[in-house]
């Protein structure tokens, strides 16, 4: 069973969530594209960040069976 705490966090990421979707509205749809282009297990998701100052970093990991299960949860979020 969830504790209060816990609860209140939820809360708080799904707020932050919605602001971030406002901010951004072409992230969610970025999401449910590539959702609908069949993300499974083998993809390859690749992440970039790009500093003000033009420093990139940049990341990828191949979606493995047990993640399947969080990705799925990500369409509650559009």
């Amino acid at each position: 069973m969830a504790k209060i705490g816990e609860i209140k966090e939820m809360i708080r990421a799904l707020g932050a969530w919605d602001t971030f979707r406002k901010n951004h509205p072409k992230f969610p749809e970025f999401i449910e594209a590539a959702r609908e282009a069949g993300v499974q297990e083998g993809t390859i998701l690749t992440i970039t960040v790009e500093t003000p100052e033009g420093k990139k970093i940049e990341s990828n990991l191949e979606v493995k069976e047990s993640d399947m299960d969080f990705l799925k949860l990500t369409r509650y979020l559009n």
